[in-house]
């Protein structure tokens, strides 16, 4: 299954592979929510935030209950983000 396949991709560091394998995932399911939300997880992590956005807005269009732990994923992966910039 693609999305097991990006999300290890995206543990070892291979973001561009694992955005690769989500897209994939999203176009043999257009409905898969959680898809949407990791791609753009991914996308916010190399700084591609307007893409991210579009993740993220399709993802609450699908799963419009789901906001506030949306906004928990995204502060958590910014905090990331900006943690690796630091060191």
């Amino acid at each position: 299954m693609p999305t097991l396949i990006a999300t290890t991709r995206q543990a070892t560091g291979d973001v561009d592979g694992a955005i690769a394998d989500f897209s994939k995932t999203i176009e043999i399911n257009t409905q898969y929510a959680e898809a949407y939300a990791d791609r753009g997880l991914a996308k916010l992590g190399k700084g591609l935030d307007t893409e991210a956005q579009r993740d993220f807005d399709k993802y609450l269009e699908l799963k419009s209950d789901m906001k506030s732990f949306l906004e928990q994923r995204i502060k958590y992966a910014i905090y990331q983000r900006d943690k690796k910039r630091k060191s």
